[in-house]
């Protein structure tokens, strides 16, 4: 009775920390990443009330507009892109991601590294009660599949299942699918009939696929999530790390100590770090979600890395 008790508490703890992780991941999901990001559409600016250092479009100090889709000539300010997939321009644009439909802008990237970073946790919370139990299946089934007849003939035996699906790695999945179908095959109709906790109890092939791909997504979310994180601190967007420019051009339109004003022009190892503030300053404004808004009177410029600032000054002199 205690042990049944104590499968009865366990399981109950098991089911709510799935729930809620997984809950929580639907509701960032579905509702924090998919609403409305700012954008601008709006005329330029005024150049001349412009008082700190910014990015321009060109050697000229112009700024840069966007005459795609719905933009029609709107401007494009710094740090903004124009998303073909949602046909306007997104203000800190960092990249479309296709599972979200949606863009991921600075504005959501608070709620999108939650979810990308609660998604191996919930798939590991899911998988790891289970996680022994498959493995005996797999390899009992890998074993089953080897004294199969038919399943050699067609699969082990066959040089083709060396190079198939990745090489060796798939040469065992295909062969562990072939030795669970050929469990039920040799099993009576007692065996196949299920009940609550066969899927986990016996070898089934859509609880072992279903945690495979789930596992597979587990991973891919934790690489993206590094990648993410390795940006943040790097102060630099997925657009900018994929896309970098060659020359990016700064223009200065007051006097900065000895640097007059003017448009000066960055090589690519200094455009890549053109918005670096520090790892602490860059994920500390993340946080804040400092977004800049709608509004070209209250736009907030993006701050230029001071120490790129300090390099045109002392080139300058």
């Amino acid at each position: 009775m205690v042990r049944l008790h104590g499968r009865i508490t366990a399981g109950a703890l098991y089911s709510v920390s799935v729930t809620i992780l997984l809950g929580m991941t639907a509701y960032l999901y579905v509702s924090l990443c998919r609403y409305e990001h700012v954008y601008m559409r709006v005329p330029p600016t005024d150049k001349g009330s412009i008082t700190v250092p910014y990015e321009c479009a060109n050697a000229e100090g112009d700024l840069e507009v966007c005459t795609k889709d719905e933009c029609a000539g709107a401007w494009k300010p710094p740090r903004a892109h124009h998303c073909s997939m949602c046909g306007v321009c997104r203000i800190d644009f960092d990249h479309h991601c296709p599972w979200l439909g949606n863009c991921v802008t600075r504005h959501s990237m608070r709620q999108f590294l939650l979810f990308i970073t609660l998604t191996p946790i919930a798939v590991g919370v899911a998988v790891a009660p289970i996680l022994r139990v498959m493995h005996n299946h797999a390899t009992t089934a890998i074993a089953v599949s080897r004294q199969d007849a038919w399943a050699r003939s067609v699969w082990w035996d066959w040089w083709g299942s060396w190079i198939f699906l990745g090489g060796p790695i798939g040469r065992y999945v295909i062969g562990g699918i072939l030795g669970i179908r050929a469990q039920r095959r040799q099993s009576d109709a007692r065996f196949n009939a299920c009940y609550p906790g066969c899927l986990v109890e016996r070898p089934h092939l859509r609880l072992m696929l279903t945690a495979g791909f789930g596992l597979l997504f587990a991973s891919f979310a934790s690489g993206l999530a590094i990648m993410v994180i390795r940006n943040i601190l790097r102060g630099r967007s997925m657009l900018e790390m994929l896309r970098a420019k060659s020359i990016r051009h700064i223009c200065i339109p007051a006097q900065r100590g000895e640097l007059g004003p003017g448009v000066y022009a960055i090589d690519r190892a200094d455009s890549n770090r053109l918005y670096d503030l520090g790892a602490r300053r860059n994920w500390m404004n993340m946080i804040s979600r400092n977004s800049s808004t709608t509004n070209s009177a209250q736009y907030s410029w993006p701050e230029i890395n001071p120490d790129i600032l300090d390099k045109l000054q002392k080139r300058a002199n």
